[in-house]
């Protein structure tokens, strides 16, 4: 570690699952979580859309507020990694160049 820097934070704040019938997916929620490093601060992912609630309440926990996100890091853009990047006005979005829909055209 370079001397005046601070060490990375790695948290994860919620927990992502799968709930299957069988061999179909009945509901999932990718893990969502927080890195705080001297460069900013980012989410990866951000789960489903129907675990806001959740995952706003997990930041409030660790004193995260909406707004102090930088950027969203999508690992990609299924609905269970990406629902709650609305909750994220100021926060640049990144993802893979080849997902589809082009980042930037929508955000989920």
């Amino acid at each position: 570690m370079t001397p005046g820097k601070v060490a990375p934070v790695v948290k994860v704040v919620v927990e992502g699952f799968v709930v299957r019938d069988g061999a179909r997916i009945v509901d999932a929620s990718s893990t969502v979580t927080l890195l705080e490093t001297d460069r900013g601060r980012f989410i990866v992912d951000t789960g489903s859309p129907v675990r806001t609630e959740a995952l706003e309440s997990a930041l409030e926990k660790v004193g995260v507020s909406l707004e102090s996100v930088d950027s969203i890091i999508n690992t990609h853009l299924h609905i269970d990694h990406c629902g709650g990047n609305d909750l994220f006005p100021q926060a640049r979005l990144l993802a893979h160049e080849l997902e589809c829909p082009p980042l930037g055209a929508i955000r989920v």
